[in-house]
């Protein structure tokens, strides 16, 4: 389990299994209240945090083999795309996105 102190006692941040290590549900959430004014800095928030959670397990994004992303609003697509890509800059994954309708 995941050195990152959890927000919530029966939630943990990542979970090993074998070789395999599995990161938990991120946004740019802290202390109950939304961080950052657009996707770009919620963006560089969520995926800090995971980094966080990464490194604390001796993992980088080098690391990453799947990511799925779920965004509130499908116009937010290109700002995040370009932030999130900056952490992806020598690796290749799958990459799903998902996006709330109605």
């Amino acid at each position: 389990m995941s050195k990152i102190e959890s927000p919530e006692p029966f939630y943990s941040m990542s979970r090993r299994a074998g070789d395999m290590l599995f990161l938990s549900g991120f946004g740019p959430v802290k202390d109950g209240e939304v961080i950052g004014a657009n996707i770009e800095e919620q963006t560089i928030f969520t995926m800090d945090a995971m980094k966080d959670v990464l490194e604390s397990e001796g993992a980088t994004w080098d690391h990453a083999m799947r990511v799925n992303v779920f965004l509130l609003n499908m116009q937010d697509r290109d700002g995040f795309n370009a932030t999130y890509m900056d952490y992806f800059k020598n690796a290749a994954h799958a990459y799903a996105s998902s996006y709330r309708c109605g």
